[in-house]
């Protein structure tokens, strides 16, 4: 049975970005005393994960900006939710390398350090609430310009139950939040292959203002969206992970 879906701070890998496998374990410490008759003691200092590996390929027109979006974690540093199947981890990516043969296809293999196994989905409600809402703000920060509207998925998580499983709220919440992160994907493809069209016609736009200023605006958009899709994608992560 192959895998179904990869999630990673908020980022949902699709098509070839799936693993086709992924690597995770580790070791129990031990300290072993040994003793001259033969005689051992063993002291258990609890576990040590190793280091999750996966690789993929990202493939499309908005190949770059997924693949920046996932580096963009090893850059930060920051601690981001690792989910596939049934397992769950709070992880940082340690090594992120991309092997980019085109705008199309950009190979890529990633390292990630467990940070744990629990805390990314045993927080209390109110963690969970100053979350989406410190990813709401972020997505909105993202944004240079307004490119995607995320003001009804703000208005959909202050309902009350949207927090909690099981709730007509947490449903509405929920498809809200994902709607947006699709228009977000949209925008990206979109932004993406203006960019690209305009690099097929260089040579003869280059004299071009009007041209120029398109391509400027499509960058700019690009960046806002693919910033504000990152946190957009860690608020549909954790509605869909509540009670879990």
């Amino acid at each position: 049975m192959s895998i179904s879906q990869v999630t990673i701070g908020g980022i949902a890998l699709q098509n070839f970005e799936i693993p086709t496998s992924i690597r995770f374990g580790g070791q129990q410490r031990l300290v072993v005393h040994r003793f001259s008759d033969g005689s051992r003691t063993i002291e258990r200092l609890g576990p040590d994960d190793s280091e999750i590996r996966f690789r993929g390929i990202f493939s499309g027109s908005n190949a770059e900006a997924r693949v920046r979006a996932l580096d963009s974690f090893r850059i930060s540093g920051e601690r981001v939710p690792l989910v596939w199947q049934s397992f769950r981890y709070l992880v940082i990516v340690h090594e992120f390398v991309a092997e980019y043969t085109s705008r199309w296809w950009i190979n890529y293999q990633i390292s990630c350090t467990v940070v744990d196994q629990a805390i990314a989905y045993s927080a209390t409600a109110n963690t969970v609430s100053n979350s989406v809402a410190s990813d709401l703000a972020s997505a909105a920060a993202a944004q240079i310009s307004t490119v995607v509207d995320i003001s009804q998925v703000s208005a959909a998580v202050s309902n009350a139950g949207a927090l909690t499983v099981g709730t007509a709220a947490n449903t509405q919440a929920y498809a809200t939040a994902l709607n947006t992160l699709d228009n977000a994907n949209q925008q990206i493809a979109q932004q993406a292959k203006v960019l690209a069209s305009a690099d097929e016609d260089y040579a003869d736009q280059v004299a071009s203002a009007s041209s120029f200023q398109q391509q400027l605006a499509a960058t700019q958009a690009l960046a806002s969206v693919v910033g504000a899709q990152v946190y957009l994608g860690r608020v549909c992560a954790t509605l869909s992970s509540l009670g879990q």
